[in-house]
């Protein structure tokens, strides 16, 4: 039997999902293997521990806790349909008939698809389901896409999203967004099209996979217009404000920081690929809109290196 070999590259999006279902185990079946390793240890009939005058319960430490209620969420009020005040159980909630609560305008949009062109019907339905959502949920958008560009892979994407770019220029028109259809989950495909959409020509895009563009279910276009809302501007919903949330978040400005830093893999760390670190921070009082300040740094360090800077920066747009 050949000996197990270490792999260091990064793994591929099917591979982390396979790793996250197998070490995702229920609580209580981890409290039970937990007390079979402990009958299998014999504490209670070790002789280092008697020797000491330790000795160790197989019973686990027991505690009161309670759960605290989630806080109510409130969506648009221009639905007669649905109350828009929602109760979120288990961490979920149904947006059925539900409205945005500051709906975006979306003008106009087109569509990067790298799939086969054959699947244009699918397409058509998938255009049409969003915008029947879209409208449902109170947004202003587009029936139909401007444009329709089909390509393969990624070295398409960027050719794609210059000619989108260039067709708008010379129409002297705005493009709001581009929706990329995937055919399956990429992340070097998704990474151009951030690079392309974010950095170079500055429109927002929305990744969707062909297998939701096939299904078109009203809770995926509902997911996704919940996105594109954000990414244009819009609110979703706002916290309903209760004892906790009234004295601190309505009566008084606060900020809620969120920070984490990417590493890279044990393969990108000989390439010299530096650490990313990541500040995210509202700038409203709701709070629900929110900006970044990403910074690169040396490879590998916790600790984020230009925290300062970026406190300030979300400080000054929380402000302003």
């Amino acid at each position: 039997m050949d000996t197990p070999q270490k792999y260091n590259k990064k793994l591929s999006e099917k591979q982390r999902s396979s790793i996250i279902k197998a070490a995702a185990v229920d609580a209580s079946q981890r409290e039970e293997r937990i007390a079979q390793l402990c009958q299998q240890a014999g504490f209670d009939h070790d002789p280092f521990l008697k020797e000491f005058g330790l000795s160790l319960s197989l019973r686990m430490f027991e505690t009161a806790a309670r759960v605290i209620q989630p806080p109510q969420i409130m969506f648009g009020d221009n639905s007669k349909m649905v109350d828009p005040i929602v109760h979120p159980k288990d961490g979920a909630w149904s947006m059925d008939n539900q409205t945005l609560y500051l709906p975006a305008t979306c003008g106009s949009y087109s569509m990067i698809a790298l799939v086969n062109p054959r699947d244009q019907n699918l397409l058509q339905g998938f255009c049409q389901a969003l915008y029947a959502k879209a409208t449902q949920m109170g947004m202003d958008f587009p029936k139909w896409p401007d444009l329709v560009k089909y390509g393969r892979g990624r070295d398409d994407v960027v050719i794609l999203f210059n000619e989108i770019a260039n067709e708008y220029k010379q129409t002297s028109t705005n493009c709001d967004l581009v929706i990329v259809v995937l055919p399956g989950k990429n992340s070097d495909i998704y990474m151009t099209v951030k690079e392309s959409s974010d950095m170079i020509h500055g429109i927002m895009s929305q990744c969707v996979l062909m297998k939701n563009v096939q299904r078109p279910s009203p809770a995926t276009c509902s997911n996704i217009i919940l996105k594109v809302n954000m990414k244009l501007g819009g609110i979703n919903s706002r916290i309903v404000a209760d004892n906790i949330t009234h004295k601190y978040i309505i009566d008084q400005p606060t900020l809620v920081v969120g920070i984490d830093v990417t590493h890279p893999t044990q393969a990108e760390e000989r390439m010299n690929i530096p650490s990313v670190a990541a500040i995210v921070a509202n700038i409203d009082l709701l709070p629900q809109s929110y900006g970044a300040n990403v910074k690169v740094q040396r490879k590998c360090r916790e600790s984020v290196v230009y925290l300062i800077d970026a406190i300030r920066e979300r400080l000054i747009s929380f402000y302003r």
